[in-house]
């Protein structure tokens, strides 16, 4: 993050005194994505992936809570405010998700430096390869209808192939 925050944040800050007091929540949550789309990349999660369960990751805030940390009272406090509440909405999600069930926060061993396979712990986490198990071929999220194509049993979770004993390995799925 160190690269990030030399190179992009102090872009990305560049005259906020000036420009900060007028921004509007939809403007905060497209400076929040250069941070988001920095990390999935890092990761290598789609960009479609949740920002928050990225961010969650690697421990790292928003962008706007970094600046808000380094420019106090820069933006407009009404703003602000809602924006809060649209990140307490995001936390919220990803409780209901239950990302934390996934391998990447169960062992911290894919954030050594050089793990080649350090992608499999994240995408297991953000998708768990369901679409690649479920007998619905449909963009869908895991629920109480999908049935897991090896094993013909309920996989009514994004998790399933880690307790399927017929699933193929994530290695394997992920290369499918």
């Amino acid at each position: 993050m160190k690269i990030f925050q030399m190179k992009i944040f102090s872009m990305t800050t560049y005259a906020i005194s000036e420009f900060g007091p007028l921004l509007t929540l939809p403007q905060l949550k497209e400076i929040d994505k250069i941070k988001s789309t920095f990390i999935k990349r890092l990761l290598g999660l789609h960009i479609s992936s949740s920002s928050t369960l990225a961010l969650k990751l690697i421990n790292e805030e928003t962008i706007t809570n970094d600046i808000v940390l380094k420019f106090p009272g820069i933006f407009n406090s009404a703003i602000l405010e809602q924006y809060n509440t649209f990140r307490n909405d995001g936390n919220t999600n990803f409780n209901a998700e239950q990302y934390q069930l996934g391998p990447a926060f169960q062992s911290s061993s894919w954030k050594r430096s050089g793990q080649r396979h350090r992608h499999l712990a994240t995408r297991t986490t953000s998708h768990g390869f369901h679409f690649k198990l479920c007998e619905n071929k449909s963009y869908h999220d895991p629920c109480i209808d999908c049935i897991c194509r090896f094993c013909l049993q309920p996989a009514k979770n994004r998790y399933h192939a880690l307790v399927c004993d017929k699933c193929p390995t994530i290695s394997t799925l992920s290369s499918q």
